[in-house]
């Protein structure tokens, strides 16, 4: 099967996706900075891999975002944190940092994209400046902006 990034994706692959990555239509094509993704070594408590199970699925305990209520329509995203994530992939967890950080967030080719972690991030975060040294410090996980 042959899944595009400019195209509709097809009815099986949208099924597989209802209830993980919201479908609005195709995505407009953008221009600017990514971010990218990168694992750092060494040990991490803020992130554990689940052991493979084919019954494993993915829940969001506590994911919070926060809006200010005075915030124009666009319903931007004005912080996040704490989050506390079962079982997700490391795909599903780079949609919720650009969800927050309004800039795409791609996967280093290194890292494992199938593969289920437990996410656990502590504090709450205002801009990329405070988040990315947590997301380092708490997750092993480093964000490098591009120009």
């Amino acid at each position: 099967m042959h899944v595009s990034a400019t195209t509709a994706p097809p009815p099986e692959v949208l099924k597989m996706l209802a209830g993980v990555v919201p479908y609005d239509g195709p995505r407009a094509r953008r221009t600017g900075n990514v971010y990218f993704l990168k694992a750092v070594d060494g040990s991490h408590p803020g992130r554990r891999l689940v052991m493979d199970d084919p019954g494993t699925f993915s829940s969001f305990s506590l994911v919070e975002f926060n809006t200010a209520a005075d915030s124009p329509p666009d319903g931007r995203i004005q912080s996040i944190g704490p989050l506390s994530m079962q079982g997700v992939t490391l795909p599903q967890f780079a949609l919720v940092l650009e969800a927050f950080l309004e800039t795409p967030v791609i996967l280093d080719g290194d890292l494992p994209a199938s593969e289920r972690y437990d996410i656990e991030l502590r504090g709450t975060y205002e801009n990329a400046d405070a988040l990315i040294p947590a997301l380092r410090d708490q997750l092993g996980l480093e964000l490098i902006g591009s120009l």
